[in-house]
């Protein structure tokens, strides 16, 4: 949950300078063969292809007053979790995407 939190987050911060009108966040999800896929895609400034990388490595940032932890975090937790999570650019803005294996067990059904 913390991951999406951080998402959401990062998606508001990066429309704030947009025009009111034009800021949207798209959520998809879909539950295909043991995962979980998640996109969460925002129309704000945008990521360039060559730092989509980049964003995931601790203390690396392209906010004004970014720590640079919080997409770092996000990879660990969701790595921790045996999953994946990418950045891509869109056509509107920056487009994240999860991928995470669904538990299957006793107390851990979806």
């Amino acid at each position: 949950m913390q991951v999406v939190v951080n998402l959401l987050i990062n998606a508001i911060e990066a429309m704030k300078e947009q025009p009111q009108a034009t800021r949207r966040i798209d959520i998809r999800w879909s539950k295909t063969d043991g995962h979980i896929e998640l996109s969460i895609e925002d129309a704000g400034h945008g990521i360039p292809e060559k730092d989509c990388e980049r964003v995931f490595d601790p203390f690396y940032t392209r906010k004004e007053g970014g720590l640079g932890i919080g997409l770092a975090v996000s990879r660990r937790i969701v790595h921790e979790h045996h999953g994946m999570i990418e950045c891509h650019p869109s056509q509107t803005g920056t487009r994240f995407q999860l991928n995470i294996p669904i538990e299957r067990g006793p107390g851990h059904e979806v």
